[in-house]
């Protein structure tokens, strides 16, 4: 089979920096590959990931351009014209598939941010049974007037790559993510203190946040209980977790899907993790981690980790969240 995905135009695939999405993107192409079927990308011009045959750049480099729109409509289907695929997996802009009206080809339409049942509704009005609709966590379909519609297929990670360092002594509490409020920074360094457990921070600053930062969150960093270390690479990253007792994801927001969850059991590291977003589809209580409603319930039930082993969450990421169980997942949505 003849795939072809797209991307939104501003980050190439797989990122330089921050994007995850795109970093799934190029996963998912690896894993259909891996499948036996061939790959087609449209996305962001610099792009260079090695797991598609064919890569275009978007003519339109703004997803929220109007002009953009209309030339990136006609560009895609200009290339399903010309190359005839057998799927299109969009994790674009949905008013690209404008351009598509009148067509025969399946279509996956994928959501990882919050989604306009206004405007799903009208796609599902116009492509009928070949449009099929999917979004990373249950929890973002809720509101929608026809969630039973709706495929729910969790991010994936590299769990061949993310694997626990051998004999590595787990000896603290990981903090990976975005420094701002809605991660749940503040909330991580509470925990630390309220378990008498020294937290490793790991995590990029944006200028945006980074008073924030110089006022609340550097005055609690001694170096010894509470560590900075700044932004990681994947490497960095696997060192970092294989080490962790736990990690924490304290978050303050509905986040549609934490991938940093998923690293996290790969490398056999259980989560702890407040009762938001995509939290309760992914954490098992007392099974991969711990999950609660507020600080203080989870500092009540941190013993429950210990029963918890690196092989038990390692097991639940390859069987949930490896890229070939969920590019899987995502062929099964034609079946």
């Amino acid at each position: 089979m003849k795939i072809l995905m797209t991307a939104d135009p501003e980050v190439p695939v797989p990122p330089i920096l921050y994007g995850g999405i795109e970093r799934v993107i190029n996963q998912l192409g690896q894993g259909y590959r891996a499948w036996g079927h061939e790959t087609i990308l449209l996305a962001n011009g610099d792009s260079q990931s090695p797991h598609f045959n064919e890569i275009f750049g978007w003519h339109g480099r703004s997803s929220i351009n109007r002009r953009d729109t209309l030339r990136n409509a006609k560009q895609l289907r200009g290339i399903v014209q010309s190359h005839n695929p057998d799927l299109i997996h969009s994790f674009s802009r949905i008013a690209y598939l404008t351009g598509l009206i009148g067509g025969n080809t399946p279509i996956i339409q994928t959501y990882q941010r919050e989604i306009s049942d206004v405007t799903t509704s009208w796609a599902k009005r116009l492509f009928g049974k070949r449009l099929h609709l999917s979004a990373c966590g249950a929890h973002m379909t809720r509101h929608l007037a026809r969630p039973a519609e709706w495929t729910i297929v969790p991010n994936c990670c590299n769990t061949d790559e993310l694997t626990p360092v051998r004999q590595a002594e787990r000896t603290h509490l990981v903090f990976l993510g975005r420094i701002e409020p809605i991660k749940g920074i503040l909330e991580a360094i509470e925990f630390a203190q309220k378990t008498e457990r020294p937290l490793i921070i790991a995590g990029n600053i944006e200028s945006e946040w980074q008073a924030f930062f110089d006022e609340k969150v550097s005055p609690l960093i001694d170096g010894s209980s509470i560590t900075y270390i700044g932004p990681v690479n994947d490497t960095q990253k696997r060192a970092l977790l294989s080490k962790a007792i736990a990690f924490l994801m304290l978050i303050q927001w509905e986040e549609p899907f934490g991938i940093v969850m998923a690293e996290a059991l790969s490398c056999g590291v259980p989560i702890v993790a407040l009762n938001r977003g995509s939290v309760p589809e992914v954490v098992r209580h007392g099974k991969n981690g711990i999950r609660g409603n507020t600080v203080d319930e989870l500092v009540e039930e941190f013993k429950l980790t210990n029963a918890i082993t690196p092989e038990m969450c390692r097991q639940d990421a390859i069987e949930r969240f490896s890229i070939a169980a969920v590019s899987r997942r995502y062929l099964e949505i034609l079946s």
